[in-house]
């Protein structure tokens, strides 16, 4: 169920619960992973060897008390220094999440109640530019690391 047994992409159940901003779940799956003995690899050490940051994730959610929290965990889950596999930052995923979220309301004002939950939306929608406030007083990295996109470039002309 926890990140041993996936090969890292966004199906895992930590990131399910970031990209769901269900905070509660996230603590829980994190408790239920560091006390399970059967999982050796600590989840710094996962988190290092796959080059995933779950603080990034959840910048991408605007949530900063789950991002505090996974800064703060003992061991850290994550710093705001952090980049993602394609070496993006967690200030320009805020940024692509702030966009996002605008999407979406959209998307509900037009296709009806049924479409979204409006309440969730407007609450991340009512926290992203504060949130990208926040990170931009915590100096939070901007620039994109080079050789990120110098292999993403590479890998884009092989794929021609």
């Amino acid at each position: 169920m926890f990140w041993k047994t996936y090969e890292f992409d966004d199906s895992n159940p930590f990131h399910v619960a970031i990209h769901s901003d269900n905070f509660d779940i996230l603590r829980e799956f994190v408790r239920i992973y560091s006390s399970d003995t059967s999982l050796t690899e600590p989840l710094q050490d996962y988190r290092k060897r796959h080059n995933v940051s779950p603080v990034v994730k959840a910048c991408a959610m605007g949530n900063q008390e789950m991002v505090l929290w996974l800064m703060n965990h003992n061991p850290s889950l994550g710093t705001l220094e952090d980049r993602d596999l394609e070496g993006q930052t967690a200030i320009f995923r805020a940024v692509e999440g702030l966009k996002e979220v605008g999407t979406l309301t959209l998307q509900a004002q037009y296709e009806g109640n049924g479409a979204l939950p409006r309440r969730k939306l407007e609450q991340r929608w009512g926290r992203m530019e504060p949130f990208i406030g926040w990170l931009l007083d915590m100096n939070c990295p901007m620039e994109v690391e080079d050789e990120k996109i110098e292999g993403k470039e590479k890998n884009e002309e092989n794929d021609k």
